[in-house]
C-alpha cells in the first residue's frame, strides 16, 4: 500500500487494516509506504501540515505514525527504513500477519 493509508481518516485506519488481515493468506506480508508522522515533528512535516489545511485539495497526504500503527492493528514489523524526499520523511515498512490471526481457517 503506497501513500493510501493516510486518506483516511486515523479512526478509520484500523478497519482498513482489518480488511487486510481479512483478504491476506495466513502466511501473507503487507507492505506500507507513507510520510512518517514524528513524535517531535520537523520545519518540513509543520510546513506540510499548514499546507495540507489550508489547500487539502492539493496537498492530500497527511504524515501518519506508520509503524505504530501497523502493530497495533496485529501487523508485526518485519522490516523498515525511511527515506527523505523533499525533506519530509517516507517510511516503507515491511510486515507480516500476527502470530493470533495466522492460524484463522
Amino acid at each position: 500500500m503506497s501513500f493510501t493509508l493516510e486518506f483516511f481518516a486515523t479512526p478509520e485506519i484500523p478497519e482498513v487494516l482489518k480488511e487486510c488481515l481479512r483478504v491476506l493468506k495466513k502466511d501473507g506480508r503487507l507492505c506500507v509506504v507513507a510520510m512518517n508522522q514524528k513524535d517531535d515533528p520537523t520545519l518540513m512535516i509543520k510546513l506540510y501540515e499548514w499546507a495540507h489545511r489550508k489547500f487539502p485539495t492539493f496537498v492530500d497526504c497527511r504524515p501518519i505514525f506508520v509503524r505504530k500503527t501497523l502493530e497495533e492493528s496485529c501487523f508485526p514489523v518485519l522490516d523498515s527504513v525511511e527515506i527523505f524526499a523533499w525533506g519530509l520523511p517516507i517510511e516503507v515498512v515491511l510486515s507480516k500477519i500476527c502470530k493470533e490471526n495466522s492460524k484463522r481457517s
